[in-house]
């Protein structure tokens, strides 16, 4: 595989992990309207961890050893989290409730840190989908 290709590839997956690291941040309110109040906690746990490992996974030297440790480690965690918060029926307010469940809390913290981890990447990462300059 050519870098080029390489790079497209691993900028595609960070696009969608900072994505799901986005909404995984929010609170239950935002998290349950960001996801339409569908399969909310399931999609979130899902989302975070399949995008997590696809950047990991993208041959990439673009995030330092440390900051692997650091979206490891969120991966982890929210793999975590019991199937009985991520197994509800699908109800606006059983999606509630769940996003509400404690086990999110220090999610939606690590994922915050990590947002603020990774901002120099997600701009660069901007520029090389979208040719934005770096800061914007």
């Amino acid at each position: 595989m050519s870098e080029s290709i390489d790079e497209d590839a691993y900028a595609n997956n960070y696009h969608y992990f900072q994505r799901s690291l986005a909404i995984l941040s929010q609170d239950a309110d935002e998290q349950c309207l960001a996801m339409d109040n569908f399969n909310v906690a399931g999609e979130i746990k899902d989302e975070v961890i399949s995008n997590g490992y696809a950047v990991l996974n993208t041959m990439s030297t673009q995030l330092s050893e440390q900051q692997r440790i650091q979206i490891k480690q969120l991966l982890e965690n929210a793999s975590g989290i019991p199937e009985y918060v991520v197994n509800v029926p699908n109800t606006k307010e059983d999606h509630l409730k769940a996003m509400t469940d404690p086990h999110w809390a220090p999610l939606r913290a690590q994922a915050k840190q990590l947002i603020a981890i990774l901002r120099a990447e997600t701009d660069r990462v901007r520029a090389v989908l979208y040719g934005e300059q770096s800061g914007c």
